[in-house]
């Protein structure tokens, strides 16, 4: 190599951190994820190369501190000398490893849950227009694309990690993305960066390092551009995952009854349509809800057990999600399924509201009043949770449609499954006791004797 491309290699980042600020409008904080490493080292220099001093004061380092190592307060104390001598802002923050973070370590592993925790620091950074910058490379992406390969992944997790995308109230940038580790070895070297290089990896009992370590190389000596070509192969299937997730999105707007909100979708149109196309509308439906992707596993038990059976109601459990059959709609369940609990309520007279905290609902008098109840003066007013097997007083033509005087006593399990109300939500309608009888299910019926 000459000392020509030599200096072209090392001047890369710079360039493609400098052409990342362009396309972010305004002026907004920047916040670059700090690890003290070579990426994220090669990352800030060149991005206050790439700003001028007047703006230094935009950019906000922040350390995670994982406390998985003896050596972590040094690497804390390093990357605050780094950040004092580039005369920016420093913040580091440790790593709370609670029961979630446990939870997350025994089901996923231990890379997979300091990559979360991470991302849940840089959350709780966040404000609006904020942008965060990432120092993955090239060489990131590749053996990601390479563990997802052998994991089966389809397009959506062979897409890889992308350039820019929303996160929280901003935005999340990886100006790197297309420079690989040797032109950020290169701009270390020039520019004389003291980096730290973390032991852990070296291990090979993690995926990531057996694949960075034993087959990217043997790849690249058979294909010295593998590299390249991986990263070629993940833009390819961004765009392949941006059209399926088009198309889901016209598919749910049919499917369901509220799309924005998550609804429920129509079982005779999801039994309907192809396998694939269902399949891709179901992914995105679960991913507009934060969960995990379903396996094929799973995506092939909804079929057969939910949409293809004769019984109207099932479940299929995931494994942080439940995917439910009621009638001839399908829902969407997270766990723990936090419908409400049990509850019991007197509501004083002198009191306008009644805040119901097991199911997160206020009542209003007035919104009782608008609904046509009429409480009595000095009645004893009562807000329960349904047992089961109450019953109210309605008119008959509220029954049967014709115009009647008479008046008869109806299940509330009746009134919910002439409503359409799965099961599982009936909690959620508070039951209004009048001295001790039921004078209202709320937002669903009112007693004839209280109307």
């Amino acid at each position: 190599m000459t000392e020509n491309s030599d200096t072209a290699t090392a001047f890369a980042p710079v360039q493609a951190v400098a052409a990342s600020l362009l396309e972010i409008p305004g002026t907004p904080r920047l916040i670059v994820g700090f690890s003290g490493g070579l990426d994220s080292h090669v990352l800030l220099h060149s991005l206050l190369a790439s700003l001028p001093k007047s703006q230094f004061g935009r950019v906000l380092a922040v350390h995670v501190n994982h406390a998985q190592h003896v050596e972590s307060p040094q690497w804390v104390n390093h990357c605050q000398r780094v950040c004092d001598d580039l005369q920016i802002f420093f913040q580091s923050q440790s790593i709370a490893q609670d029961d979630r973070f446990d939870r997350v370590k025994s089901k996923q592993g231990l890379e997979s849950a300091l990559r979360d925790a991470r991302y849940r620091v840089f959350e709780q950074l966040m404000r609006d227009s904020d942008v965060l910058l990432l120092g993955h490379h090239a060489d990131d992406q590749a053996e990601l694309l390479l563990m997802r390969a052998i994991r089966g992944s389809g397009p959506d997790g062979l897409a890889g990690m992308a350039v820019r995308r929303k996160f929280c109230d901003g935005l999340l940038l990886r100006p790197l993305l297309a420079c690989n580790r040797d032109e950020l070895s290169a701009y270390a070297i020039l520019h004389q960066l003291y980096y730290i290089n973390d032991p852990s990896n070296e291990n090979l009992k993690f995926d990531r390092n057996f694949v960075r370590h034993k087959v990217l190389p043997l790849l690249r000596e058979r294909w010295p551009s593998a590299t390249q070509t991986l990263t070629r192969t993940a833009a390819n299937c961004q765009t392949t995952a941006e059209l399926q997730t088009a198309l889901a999105a016209i598919d749910l707007e049919n499917l369901s009854s509220n799309p924005a909100q998550g609804g429920k979708l129509d079982i005779a149109l999801l039994r309907d349509m192809s396998e694939a196309r269902r399949n891709n509308a179901l992914r995105e439906w679960i991913r507009r809800q934060c969960l995990p992707m379903p396996s094929r596993q799973l995506l092939d038990s909804v079929e057969r057990e939910l949409l293809n059976s004769a019984a109207t109601t099932g479940a299929v459990n995931g494994s942080s999600y439940d995917l439910r059959r009621y009638r001839e709609h399908l829902y969407l369940l997270e766990k723990p399924q936090q419908h409400g609990s049990a509850f019991c309520h007197t509501w004083p007279a002198s009191q306008e509201e009644l805040v119901i905290s097991e199911i997160d609902c206020t009542l209003t008098r007035q919104q009782l009043s608008e609904r046509g109840l009429r409480i009595p003066p000095g009645a004893l007013v009562q807000v329960r949770s349904r047992a089961g097997g109450e019953r109210i007083a309605l008119h008959l033509h509220s029954v049967t449609g014709v115009q009647t005087s008479g008046i008869s006593h109806k299940s509330i399990k009746k009134l919910f499954q002439e409503a359409g109300v799965p099961p599982w939500e009936r909690i959620r309608y508070p039951l209004i006791y009048i001295n001790g009888e039921i004078a209202a299910v709320y937002g669903l019926a009112v007693s004839a004797l209280y109307l």
